[in-house]
């Protein structure tokens, strides 16, 4: 009984502490290019540690955004139908087969896995279109787990040294303990002795029960000492690339990798926008127009739902 108590009382304040020990840290400081050189699909996945639920390592995000790169690099082209209403129609990737043999391993491999969609053109509709093939869908996920091996590896990155889980199973264990044994009780105060206040007791241990069982991943989740310390620095330096003030005192030859940095942290449109206010530009240019019509975005949903039905 005693011990039941405990685990009432310390269950709210366990979980609360936990999730806040996952937040990012806060700095108004600004730094003007970036701290490490590491690809854009590993700086999403130290960034936006929890996207997709993938927490601390390279995902669905950090390929489209990779794309993004072949795109700005002229290995892949974007044609846009104005007169196309469907965003997902109007997009079309088109492979630049003469350029390929040029590319580095894991950019090759990202050019494999569009090929399982076309060996040539192909609209993001195409692509959703046909990862309703199971067979399609089983070959891009064993393509897309070779391409994120390879990738960590050729940034000598290993996503537990940034972020990291404590003892989840054991938490999922006591919460479902937890569960059982407030229903016993509930049973038997409940509909044999009639006390209510024992009875919303055990409801809302239960609650709280059910909450730590499917959140555990996350409260359980810490970063630590090193990807503190990097996640800080990625910060700071999306500060400054969130700052209109701060990109007008620069000049910008490198606009383009300044976008696909801020496709990393989500910010690409405010990005564009800033940038056209300070008269950088960067109209009529493929990687603008893939990433002003949410293609990045649309891309990266398209890819997760589809791997989320497996």
């Amino acid at each position: 009984m005693i011990f039941k108590w405990i685990i009432f009382i310390v269950m709210p304040i366990f979980y609360f502490r936990h999730k806040k020990l996952n937040t990012h840290p806060k700095t108004d400081e600004i730094i003007y290019s970036p701290p490490f050189e590491y690809d854009y699909a590993i700086v999403n996945g130290i960034y936006l540690n929890n996207l997709h639920n993938e927490t601390g390592s390279v995902n669905v995000n950090g390929l489209t955004i990779e794309i993004a790169k072949l795109i700005k690099k002229n290995y892949i082209s974007v044609s846009i139908d104005d007169d196309v209403i469907d965003k997902e129609e109007k997009i079309t990737l088109v492979l630049n087969h003469m350029n390929i043999k040029k590319l580095n391993s894991t950019d090759k491999e990202i050019i494999n896995i569009l090929q399982l969609f076309s060996k040539h053109d192909m609209t993001l509709k195409d692509i959703k279109t046909k990862l309703n093939n199971k067979s399609v869908l089983k070959k891009f996920i064993f393509q897309l787990k070779i391409w994120k091996r390879d990738i960590e590896q050729k940034n000598r990155i290993n996503p537990n040294e940034y972020y990291r889980y404590e003892h989840v199973g054991n938490v999922e264990i006591v919460a479902i303990l937890t569960v059982f044994a407030s229903i016993i009780r509930i049973i038997i105060y409940g509909f044999l002795m009639h006390i209510a206040f024992i009875i919303a007791a055990e409801i809302i241990l239960i609650m709280f029960s059910i909450l730590l069982f499917f959140t555990s991943k996350v409260i359980m989740g810490h970063y630590t000492e090193m990807g503190y310390y990097h996640l800080t620095k990625w910060i700071m330096f999306k500060n400054y690339l969130s700052s209109e003030d701060e990109l007008q005192k620069h000049s910008h030859d490198d606009w383009e990798d300044i976008l696909l940095y801020a496709c990393c942290f989500g910010i690409e449109n405010d990005v564009i926008k800033n940038f056209k206010k300070i008269n950088v530009n960067v109209n009529n240019n493929d990687l603008e127009k893939f990433i002003e019509n949410d293609g990045v975005k649309i891309l990266s949903d398209i890819f997760y739902k589809e791997v989320k039905r497996i």
